[in-house]
């Protein structure tokens, strides 16, 4: 046994044969409780006789060696003890001891459990495992008896008002924790079904449940339901549903909720239900709009932390470029020297792009809000058809409605740009097309065309921009090239924006919905009722209110320190974000310092403390916005006689 731990897709124990809540199959593993990111298929599992029990039937091992709390049984030249974890029943810690030293893992714990059971208590140990969600020092949780108490007079002033009372919870656990917690109030419950199942699973296990029935069998004045997926509730009567920071309404007959967000009727969410309002005439007693439930609110100094670290400017990212920028999002390309500026700073390392652009691993040319991006080859597509379905880009320039063999000229247009082109080239083609074809083109629109050269025609996402001769210099490249993949191939736009969504909130997260459309050069209402279908972690913060966020996605500590950085001129960081919301990053008082309205240009930025601090350039040095400490700009002058720039 020594004091060390490895990490493979689970915790292993260091010369033993011994898993502790390995995501992947193993021969011999602890299950510390039933929840299936936790339970596995293992070939041999230790855990308690109630996790077996609450486990799903596909996640049960194959074989399982029950240890009851407190006992202490031989495992090889060791000795294992479970004890209490207070997460849910037959949640457990495990006590690993060898050769006098004693290991302590939990997977998720619960120290104060409340309502008048002891708090959980912890083994002495010299070396403890903690794998827990909220096992970090700066989560806070008021007092269980408190909640308690909130709920119960919550669902008791709904009873008195003739409503009934909806709780929102987990399946298995939390409803019934939140059961437990209440039964000495004298309540009924009514389970939604994917409450029943696990509920059964308790009261199989031995734990005595309060009285319940399953919705739509019974009265159950008091109604358990799952957070997730859609909930019909047209069985009942009026019902009040429990929302966060102590808020509720009601909800009338025949109304539904669709994960936690109110709506009426029976099919998809309807215009309030995403975001808009509700239509006139039909507000709720508690007010009008959607309610989010159990959102967290966040700092403005723990956004800033949590795009820092999903942009690897508090740990340099690993991978080559393809992999950087598929990281961080579409990178900002109008100045030519900034992507290798931006992926030098974000993995302390430079970057030679002639390959991957060469191999067309990575795309350079017009994409969001019609300005010049490098992507990668993969997400590509799907950025391309947002663009294009936004309607945002439109290559004619008079009012006059194209004439529909326009779009037979476009498609031949990538058919003769299958290999890069000139400008010369191009206008060439486009002038035989239309000399050939004699489209009924409005003579103002081709006077336009002819003025700036057609390039509002050839400012079009299908076609990139690579250089004939095939050589990336120090020059950005003029001539054109027929993308990687044609739009008959992109996906459809539904689902090309929950893609883009998913990867912008992965870049650049927690954000609104306002924020991924100003990035992508959409309008917010699709974009938010997109956002609002998926599968999305709700939040809010200071100053913009509402956010998403992809769960799981790193939120460090919001006191861990930030290095220094400099960072290129069109930074991601702060143009990922709706003017209104780039306080995580830029401090309102400097943004007009690094933004020049003259030239509509954005300045190469300085980061202290993760936030904008001044400008740079190799030309004119360091230009901080006041004075820093003397180590700090000792670190700055050496990235600066690093930069790639």
């Amino acid at each position: 046994m020594t004091h060390h731990v490895t990490w493979d897709r689970g915790i292993s124990l260091v010369g033993h044969d011994m898993w502790l809540d390995p995501q992947t199959i193993r021969d011999v593993a602890f299950v510390s409780h039933a929840h299936s990111d936790h339970a596995r298929r293992h070939r041999h599992a230790l855990l308690t006789s109630e996790t077996l029990q609450l486990s799903p039937g596909h996640r049960k091992p194959h074989g399982a060696r029950l240890l009851p709390l407190g006992q202490t049984v031989a495992l090889g030249d060791a000795q294992v003890t479970l004890h209490d974890a207070g997460h849910m029943l037959g949640s457990a810690q495990v006590l690993f001891e060898h050769a006098g030293i004693r290991l302590l893992y939990t997977g998720d714990i619960k120290l104060r459990r409340g309502w008048g059971r002891p708090d959980t208590a912890i083994p002495r140990a010299d070396v403890l495992v903690l794998e827990s969600t909220y096992g970090k020092p700066h989560f806070r949780f008021p007092d269980p008896d408190s909640v308690v108490e909130t709920l119960a007079l919550f669902c008791q002033r709904a009873l008195a008002a003739n409503v009934i009372p909806v709780l929102l919870t987990h399946a298995l656990g939390k409803a019934q924790e939140v059961m437990l917690a209440l039964a000495g109030y004298g309540f009924e419950f009514a389970l939604e079904e994917r409450c029943v199942e696990p509920a059964r699973a308790y009261e199989r296990a031995g734990a005595r449940l309060p009285s319940w029935v399953e919705l739509g069998l019974g009265p159950g004045p008091q109604l358990l339901a799952p957070l997730r997926r859609r909930l019909r509730l047209s069985l009942l009567g009026p019902l009040r549903l429990r929302g966060a920071a102590g808020r509720d309404r009601a909800l009338g007959r025949g109304e539904g909720l669709h994960r936690p967000w109110l709506h009426r009727g029976t099919g998809p969410p309807p215009a309030q239900a995403r975001g808009a309002g509700p239509r006139a005439g039909r507000q709720r007693a508690a007010g009008a709009g959607p309610l989010l439930l159990s959102a967290p609110r966040l700092s403005q100094r723990a956004l800033n932390r949590a795009l820092l670290a999903r942009q690897g400017l508090l740990e340099p990212l690993k991978g080559g470029p393809v992999q950087v920028v598929e990281a961080i999002g579409p990178v900002q390309a109008q100045n030519w020297a900034a992507p290798p500026v931006g992926i030098w700073a974000r993995t302390g390392r430079r970057h030679d792009l002639s390959e991957p652009l060469g191999k067309r691993k990575l795309v350079y040319g017009f994409l969001l809000r019609g300005t010049l991006h490098l992507v990668s080859a993969g997400q590509f597509p799907s950025y391309a058809a947002v663009v294009e379905a936004s309607g945002g880009t439109p290559w004619h320039r008079t009012k006059a409605a194209p004439p529909p063999e326009m779009d037979d000229l476009r498609r031949e247009l990538l058919e003769f740009a299958a290999e890069p082109k000139t400008p010369a080239q191009l206008v060439e083609f486009i002038e035989g097309w239309l000399a050939r074809r004699r489209p009924a083109l409005d003579p103002a629109e081709r006077e336009q065309q002819r003025k700036y050269g057609w390039r509002p025609l050839l400012r079009w996402t299908a076609l990139a921009r690579a250089p004939v001769d095939g050589r990336w210099g120090s020059r950005p490249p003029t001539d054109q090239v027929a993308a990687p993949t044609p739009p008959a191939a992109w996906p459809k736009p539904e689902t090309a924006l929950d893609d883009v969504i998913r990867w912008h909130l992965r870049a650049f997260g927690p954000a609104t919905a306002d924020d991924v459309a100003a990035w992508i050069g959409a309008k917010t209402p699709p974009v938010r009722a997109a956002m609002e279908n998926l599968d999305l972690e709700p939040l809010e913060d200071e100053r913009s209110g509402r956010l998403f966020d992809v769960p799981g996605a790193p939120r460090p500590d919001p006191n861990r320190e930030a290095p220094p950085r400099l960072l290129p001129a069109f930074d991601n960081v702060i143009l990922a974000y709706a003017p209104k919301n780039r306080a995580r990053i830029l401090p309102d008082q400097y943004r007009d310092r690094l933004y020049q309205r003259a030239n509509l240009q954005w300045l190469p930025a300085i980061l202290v403390d993760g936030m904008v601090a001044g400008t740079w350039s190799r030309k004119a040095g360091l230009q901080p916005f006041a004075k820093l400490p003397k180590p700090v700009t000792a670190e700055l002058e050496g990235l600066l006689s690093q930069s790639p720039a």
